[in-house]
């Protein structure tokens, strides 16, 4: 993924992302997801939503800290994070 990035090809592996995950939603049950019932432009809106999220903390994580500091510790930063919401 770091070779990716350096090349300016991070984005259009989060587009492909993008693309398979609200198909993905449906398959997974999971307490925070939203009725299956819902009008499918919202599942693109939720997902579109936690994958951008998580996928500029992970470029983040990519370009500066990955050899300073494990992706462990970025996960515990998260958890703190939703933790203090």
């Amino acid at each position: 993924m770091f070779i990716l990035q350096k090349n300016g090809l991070f984005t259009y592996v989060l587009s492909e992302f993008n693309k398979m995950i609200p198909e993905l939603y449906a398959t997974i049950s999971a307490p925070w997801h939203i009725q299956k019932e819902v009008n499918s432009r919202e599942i693109i809106y939720t997902t579109r939503y936690g994958v951008g999220g998580l996928w500029n903390v992970y470029g983040e994580w990519l370009e500066f800290d990955r050899e300073k500091i494990e992706i462990t510790e970025v996960a515990k930063i998260l958890i703190q994070s939703f933790n203090s919401l």
